[in-house]
């Protein structure tokens, strides 16, 4: 679980997104996020919640610890 550091991005939801990026900060230093392939994630994995949107995402990067 996390917050939101920038803001998410408005894109056509029938085509996978490739252009946006979101930050977050972790609540939990324990926690972690994992890169996932395309067959991956049409098997549902690495989703999130954000307001009331469901996401899925791919690739993941540690910027500084937390987020």
């Amino acid at each position: 679980m996390g917050e939101l550091t920038t803001s998410l991005g408005s894109h056509k939801r029938e085509i996978p997104d490739t252009q946006n990026r979101v930050q977050l900060r972790l609540y939990y230093s324990n926690d972690a996020l994992e890169n996932r392939t395309l067959a991956d994630l049409l098997n549902r994995q690495n989703r999130a919640l954000i307001s009331n949107e469901i996401i899925s995402f791919s690739e993941v990067e540690e910027i500084s610890p937390g987020v």
